[in-house]
């Protein structure tokens, strides 16, 4: 995975970076991607297993699995993010089904305050977040039979109440506002986590198609979520928002460069030379090559 920065700087300095040398998430509990199985590709071996007559038709990357109203995955022994902890899901859905309130994800006990479940509502197809004594809501319906990526992040210490919890839709902050006194959220562990059904209760099963979901020990940002829902569920891998831009004009002898990593690098190659071909082609044993590094900046002159 390899992508050059370029930006030019007083005697035209470019500069390029390679951001290299994989690691796995640690914040990443769970990746069950669908695609034929219930199986987790996070390295977690939180495995589910499959309910009912679930089939599997195309999804947005590999295949999806389709449920037709009582079919469900429980992640066997993975009761999910607990007690007030951050944590954030994030799952492809298609449906068109406004017959009742329609669950993708949830977890915790029957308890006010201790679960937490993410559906479409009955009638409207909106999406909400709730913990039994509090909802968070979108402005957008999602019922309309085409797929979306639908993402869910809770704060250290959440109340179910808007920015505490957040609901993304296409990449896009879709939350009403609101400000809900009901009690702080603190899941308790005791049914396994489900998709595709309400696990604490045993109702509210999906009628619809649910693809690459995830579930996550931290807060996501917007643009850790526009990255995976565009590169396949996949991180986006390579070094980003260099400073200063892109092809842009620094007058000065000195400039700190710097950048931010991509999603599965731990360091990076910089390269730094005059001639953008000789960088855009270089190599470690090459003139241009300044060294691997885990700081995100560079400082030329």
């Amino acid at each position: 995975m390899f992508q050059r920065v370029t930006c030019l700087v007083a005697i035209i300095l470019t500069a390029g970076l390679v951001s290299w040398v994989p690691a796995a998430d640690v914040h990443l509990m769970g990746r069950w991607t669908l695609d034929g199985h219930a199986q987790d590709t996070s390295g977690n071996d939180r495995n589910g297993t499959l309910n009912g007559t679930p089939s599997f038709g195309p999804g947005v990357y590999g295949e999806a699995m389709e449920f037709d109203g009582d079919d469900f995955v429980s992640i066997t022994d993975f009761k999910g993010v607990l007690g007030t902890n951050p944590w954030s899901v994030t799952a492809w859905i298609k449906t068109s089904n406004v017959d009742d309130h329609r669950c993708v994800i949830s977890w915790g006990t029957a308890s006010n305050g201790q679960r937490i479940e993410l559906r479409t509502m009955s009638g409207t197809g909106i999406l909400r977040a709730n913990h039994g004594a509090g909802n968070v809501n979108t402005n957008t319906a999602l019922t309309d039979g085409e797929w979306h990526h639908i993402a869910l992040t809770s704060i250290e210490g959440a109340y179910c109440q808007y920015p505490d919890m957040t609901i993304y839709v296409d990449g896009q902050d879709d939350t009403v506002p609101s400000t809900d006194t009901d009690p702080m959220l603190d899941i308790v562990a005791d049914v396994d986590l489900g998709i595709g059904y309400r696990a604490t209760h045993d109702d509210r099963y999906w009628v619809g198609s649910i693809d690459e979901v995830r579930m996550y020990d931290k807060v996501l940002t917007q643009q850790e979520i526009q990255q995976i829902m565009n590169e396949g569920g996949e991180p986006y891998p390579y070094a980003y928002d260099p400073s200063p831009a892109d092809g842009a004009l620094h007058e000065d002898a000195w400039v700190n460069l710097s950048w931010s990593p991509g999603g599965s690098a731990v360091s990076h190659d910089v390269y730094l030379g005059d001639r953008f071909n000789d960088v855009n082609d270089g190599a470690r044993d090459s003139e241009v090559f300044r060294g691997n590094q885990t700081a995100t900046f560079y400082v030329a002159g």
